[in-house]
């Protein structure tokens, strides 16, 4: 093409304007300044101890969380109780099965005494008689006498075993208890020895005696003892604490003037001093 054509295809061609460029949303949101919601006060929370573990919660909630973790730990502490009571049914189940099985023992033991008591009755002269006028009687009562004498150093073999199983036992039953109930006790928030002290001062004071409470202390029996004691305490508490003494409220005066201030108590004052403080109040109003 001719340099000339080139030079009006250039003019002909018309300049591109640059697009207007998008509204910056983002800077007016920026100008925009947001609503400042005011404060709310912080709610006051208060610790608590559940199961050992310490929790913040509101102040006002406390004394619900209490009562509920009260009534949870004596719900436990009836829960444990029956489940001993079941296991004491069923120990003494058993062993009421041993008691009949050892009271036939007995029973057999004092029939060959009162058999061995007859035969040890008869003399040697009698003896000696019955084996010259019936040999196979004396014979006889000869094998009987000692059938009964082998019986009975069984039976006091079988019942001294199931006395020395039954103190065992016991023993047993009375230690594990004693065990498991000072470890319970030991877990208790505040203990000391002093604690079970209390208890057990606690439950002679109502009553049973040293040996009752020893036999039959148990994790659920010290948590019940306890639970008393503390209400009983609470209760005593309440009944004995002073009433809030009301604040005295100053007399108001409405309208006029204040009187004057005596110098003297007249309402008080024996009647010398009366009159000398009327006299010097007469003089001072005589002045004005």
């Amino acid at each position: 093409m001719p340099p000339e054509e080139t030079a009006e295809v250039e003019l002909a061609t018309p300049a591109i304007e640059p697009a207007d460029e998008p509204a910056n949303d983002n800077a007016t949101a920026e100008l925009e300044t947001p609503a400042i919601e005011p404060e709310q006060p912080a709610e006051e929370l208060d610790t608590v101890e559940i199961n050992g573990k310490e929790y913040q919660i509101p102040k006002d909630l406390k004394r619900h969380v209490m009562l509920d973790a009260d009534y949870t730990q004596k719900t436990q502490a009836t829960a444990a109780t029956a489940k001993e009571l079941a296991a004491e049914k069923d120990r003494l189940v058993e062993q009421f099965k041993a008691s009949e099985e050892e009271l036939g023992h007995r029973a057999e033991l004092r029939q060959i005494d009162a058999a061995i008591a007859k035969y040890s009755a008869y003399t040697a002269e009698q003896w000696a008689g019955l084996k010259a006028e019936d040999p196979q009687g004396w014979n006889e009562h000869q094998i009987y006498f000692a059938n009964i004498e082998r019986r009975k150093q069984q039976l006091t073999g079988v019942l001294s075993q199931a006395e020395a199983k039954r103190t065992q036992e016991a023993q047993s039953v009375a230690t594990k208890r004693i065990e498991e109930t000072q470890a319970h006790a030991m877990k208790i928030k505040g203990w000391s020895p002093q604690m079970d002290a209390d208890v057990v001062e606690y439950a002679k004071a109502k009553g049973l005696n040293d040996k009752l409470v020893v036999e039959n202390m148990s994790p659920g029996l010290y948590d019940l003892i306890r639970y008393a004691k503390l209400g009983e305490e609470s209760e005593k508490r309440a009944k004995t604490a002073p009433l809030p003494a009301v604040p005295a409220q100053p007399l108001t005066v409405v309208g006029g003037k204040k009187g004057p201030s005596l110098g003297v108590d007249l309402a008080s004052a024996n009647m010398e001093d009366y009159v000398s403080e009327r006299k010097k109040q007469m003089e001072k109003s005589a002045r004005r």
